[in-house]
């Protein structure tokens, strides 16, 4: 899961916070409230995490809840790559 959040904190801070290198970036960071990302941006993670992860987020699963921040975010992941999913 560590991993998981790297790989997501690393995406985040090359597209979206470029030029911003001093702004924190911690996994309960809220990325919507602090403007990190928008809406459009969520539909460029989508690309990133099917990209990256192999992973296809169902339209449902596309919340405000799910991407406040890394941590959601891992956790959304993780749970799309365990066999139960």
């Amino acid at each position: 899961m560590e991993n998981t959040a790297a790989a997501v904190k690393a995406f985040i801070r090359q597209e979206f916070m470029e030029g911003r290198p001093d702004q924190a970036l911690e996994d309960d960071t809220d990325l919507l409230e602090r403007e990190i990302i928008d809406s459009l941006g969520i539909f460029l993670l989508l690309g990133h995490i099917k990209e990256e992860f192999g992973i296809e987020i169902e339209p449902e699963d596309v919340t405000l809840d799910n991407f406040k921040d890394i941590s959601a975010i891992t956790t959304l992941i993780e749970s799309r790559r365990s066999p139960a999913a």
